[in-house]
């Protein structure tokens, strides 16, 4: 399992723990409010503050339940409430960002993986990475030193742009096998290489480790990957420069 997917488990476990805090302190605070702002049962607003989702219930309890508006509140449990809603924000928040990860292609700690079974569209995350076209059982994986696709049939681009030092650069190589068009291109500013791989050569493997990458420098290097009427790719592009 992925850094990303731990994160997105651990975060959901927070975001429940808040989510129960919460409910806890906002019964406790709308139980002993409703002691002395409301003239109707403690126990049942305290009932509608928790079990009516969306904060609907405690709205409700502002509006119409704190009938007795010349008494003072008490302000029991008001400190650790507002606390507790905080932390619940926070929570939900840092869930769905570490969501956003999950979801789409960038290159965390150890890698990630993205998946889709899908017709036509387009997908860009906010690193750039990206890809397009029409693919059946597409699966990508980012690792520290390598990028695996695999694709049941598929046709258009998958790409992802890598920081890379020189020493990667270097030693970049591209195995699996496929059948149908495959071509790999890789850009850096002005300079651009394209390499059609061997996909049709007796069973469709391969092993490509003499890319011509002697123009490019150390930085970031745009991978793109076409596929066209492309059928059983298993490909791994690594630059493991050890």
């Amino acid at each position: 399992m992925t850094i990303v997917m731990n994160l997105f488990l651990i975060s959901g476990l927070i975001a429940a723990g808040a989510t129960l805090i919460m409910l806890v302190f906002l019964a406790l605070w709308t139980y002993h409010d409703a002691k002395v702002k409301s003239e109707q049962s403690p126990i049942l607003w305290a009932a509608v503050a928790v079990f009516i989702s969306n904060f609907l219930g405690i709205i409700i309890y502002l509006l119409i339940g704190r009938t007795k508006k010349d008494v003072p509140a008490p302000g029991k449990f008001k400190i650790p409430l507002i606390a507790s809603i905080v932390l619940f924000i926070i929570s939900f928040v840092f869930m769905g960002i570490v969501g956003i990860f999950s979801i789409f292609d960038i290159g965390i700690g150890e890698g990630n993986m993205a998946v889709a079974n899908r017709s036509g569209g387009f997908m860009q995350d906010i690193f750039g990475n990206m890809n397009s076209g029409s693919f059946r059982n597409l699966r990508t994986s980012r690792g520290n030193a390598n990028w695996q696709i695999t694709v049941g049939s598929g046709n258009g681009f998958i790409q992802i742009s890598p920081q890379l030092t020189l020493s990667e650069i270097e030693n970049l190589s591209v195995s699996g096998s496929a059948n149908g068009g495959v071509i790999l291109q890789l850009e850096q500013d002005n300079i651009g290489y394209t390499i059609i791989l061997p996909t049709n050569v007796d069973d469709g493997t391969m092993v490509v480790d003499n890319l011509d990458t002697a123009d490019f420098v150390a930085g970031r290097v745009r991978m793109r990957m076409y596929f066209e009427q492309a059928e059983n790719v298993d490909l791994l592009v690594s630059w493991d420069d050890r």
